[in-house]
Order: structure tokens, then C-alpha cells, then sequence
């Protein structure tokens, strides 16, 4: 299968391109995950069985946790560019996992599950020249206090190098132990994003809004925790 990618070359232009979704309630003024914006996207490619694994961690989130509130998730939101001229919807799973390892190289954690799979769709605008950003809903989020991973599972699918890219980044730094990739194509099983070869960064963010505390989810983080340590 030919895979083509698309590029764009200068940062001017990505800030240009970068076309933001169309306003929503509850989309979550918080953003946590990969902030920077893509750089290219291989068509199609999110068909071949791909699988993002994206560390995100609210105590990012101004003085949300400070003040003695919780980040509650709202969304999920990725990038894509689009040549098609009919509007694409693509499917998939996403959950929210905790993780195993330290705070330095955090690991995700399958056996630990924090939000159960739920479906996702995006819906990428047909003809679209530029990025365009998605966002999926996420339903019935705990309060996070704590880091944890978001788990996007792209539905397998037969693709063409005239099906969107979802967006992916080129660039000369990588933080590792921040986004895992498992990837059917590329012979991938959860490797570090940043591990070289044929892998880059997706743009995966989760996004949230900060919320009061309750003291059932402070007693149920305070047992998560304890898994950790």
C-alpha cells in the first residue's frame, strides 16, 4: 500500500494552518498531552492499526490543583489533514490507563484502567487544505489529581493514500516516556515515540476543565495512588 505524506514547511505556515475546531460546550480549557502542532501526517495511515498511548498531567493546569480542584476530562483532540472531497468519518476507542515505572519514564499501564473504553468519532472535513483539529466528547470522567495516560485506539480500516493524515510532528526535539506507539504497520508494541526509525509524535491532547473536589473521588484517588507507589 503507497502512502503519501503531507507537509508543511515553514512554521509561518503552520501557524496559518493551524485552523482551530468549531467552538463547543465543554470542550475543556485545559490542555494536557502533545500542545505543539503537526508538522506532516501520513495518509491512511491511521488505518493500519495504530494505537497512541499519551501522557497527560493536570497539574499543568494553572492553579487548578493548588486551589484544591480536579481536572475532569472533556475531550479528545487530534489533527488531520484532508484532500477527499467527501467528509470522512474515522473510528476508533479511547481509554484512560494509569502507568508503572517513574515519574521520569512513565509507562501505561494496562491493568490499571481509570475510564473505561469508550467509542470515538472524528469527522474530517472533505477537501480541507490545512490542519483542521477534532475533537471527540468524553463521557463520565473521574476527577484526575494524578498523571495518567490516554489511550487512543484507531479503528483498523483499508486505507489509500487519498484518506486524511492524521497529524504527526518532525522536529528536532522529543521528549521520551511521554507518548508510546503501537503500530501494526510498522511492527511497533508500545515503543517510545521519541525511539527514531519510522516513528514521530501524533498529536494527541486530552483536554479538561477544573472542578471541585468531592470526597469520593479524593478517596478513590487516594487508592489509584497507592497502586503506583
Amino acid at each position: 500500500m503507497r502512502l503519501a505524506c503531507r507537509t508543511l514547511l515553514l512554521a509561518a505556515s503552520l501557524a496559518l494552518a493551524a485552523r482551530g475546531a468549531v467552538a463547543q460546550p465543554g470542550i475543556g480549557t485545559c490542555v494536557m498531552g502533545e500542545t505543539r502542532n503537526a508538522t506532516f501526517g501520513q495518509d491512511g495511515l491511521y488505518g493500519l492499526g495504530i494505537t497512541v498511548y499519551q501522557w497527560f498531567d493536570p497539574t499543568t493546569c494553572g492553579f487548578c490543583l493548588v486551589s484544591g480542584g480536579a481536572i475532569q476530562l472533556k475531550t479528545v483532540e487530534v489533527q488531520a489533514f484532508s484532500s477527499k472531497p467527501t467528509d470522512t468519518t474515522v473510528s476508533g476507542t479511547f481509554t484512560i490507563l494509569g502507568w508503572k515505572g517513574s515519574l521520569e519514564c512513565p509507562v501505561p499501564d494496562e491493568s490499571v484502567v481509570l475510564l473505561a473504553p469508550q467509542p470515538v468519532t472524528f469527522v474530517v472535513p472533505a477537501a480541507f487544505p490545512y490542519i483542521v483539529t477534532l475533537r471527540a466528547p468524553i463521557l463520565g470522567s473521574p476527577q484526575f489529581v494524578a498523571p495518567a495516560f490516554l489511550k487512543l485506539e484507531f479503528t483498523p480500516v483499508a486505507t489509500t493514500y487519498t484518506d486524511p493524515a492524521f497529524g504527526q510532528i518532525a522536529g528536532f526535539t522529543c521528549t521520551s516516556c511521554r507518548q508510546y506507539i503501537t503500530s501494526v504497520f510498522q511492527h511497533e508494541v508500545m515503543a517510545d515515540a521519541c525511539s527514531g526509525g519510522s516513528l514521530y509524535p501524533w498529536v494527541v491532547r486530552a483536554r479538561g476543565d477544573c472542578v471541585a473536589v468531592t470526597a469520593a473521588r479524593r478517596a478513590t484517588w487516594g487508592r489509584l495512588k497507592s497502586v503506583y507507589r
